[in-house]
């Protein structure tokens, strides 16, 4: 295994005795087409196998946010696949679906699904949270590095200014 690789960070994690959610992406696409596949059997109601299931509703910044939760613990049928990922213990789908309630837009629906392993028991409500609390501070953090850059670029000008920016805000955020 490559250094730097999920494998190898999630295994680290597990030793530390540590928990984790992970976003699965199309960068490993066996285990994204399957756990996607599983989700729409469990929607479709074709699986025979227990999921939980939380929804939460969300209203602010023109829009109403539906968050629905799903989650499984059945993940035995991975190893089958030579999907072997350190103390998984459950799959989780993610669908949020956002109505725009005001504007130009108003009416539009945009709806999003993204998938997850954890090595934390199933609880559909307690993902819910993480996953949401996570977004919130990787929003806030974008939110730190645009006013810097606008900040920076009113400080040293429009000619040089995106460049000394740029390479100041990537500095602040990779530094502790």
């Amino acid at each position: 295994m490559r250094w730097g690789c999920q494998h190898v960070i999630i295994e680290k994690i597990v030793d530390k005795k540590a928990d984790y959610i992970v976003a699965v992406k199309d960068n490993q696409p066996t285990l994204s087409e399957s756990i996607q596949e599983w989700f729409a059997a469990a929607d479709a109601g074709t699986l025979d196998r227990p999921f939980w299931e939380a929804v939460s509703v969300d209203k602010g910044h023109g829009r109403l946010e539906t968050r629905r939760c799903v989650v499984a613990n059945d993940v035995d049928w991975l190893n089958e696949l030579g999907q072997h990922w350190a103390g998984i213990q459950s799959l989780v789908m993610l669908e949020a679906t956002r109505e725009m309630i005001h504007g130009k837009n108003k009416g539009e629906c945009i709806t999003e699904r993204r998938f997850y392993i954890s090595s934390l028991p199933a609880k559909a409500d307690l993902f819910n949270q993480q996953i949401r609390a996570h977004w919130g501070i990787e929003n806030s953090l974008h939110w730190v590095l645009i006013w810097l850059l606008m900040r920076m670029f009113v400080v040293f000008g429009s000619a040089m200014g995106p460049r000394i920016s740029l390479s100041y805000v990537v500095l602040l955020y990779i530094s502790p």
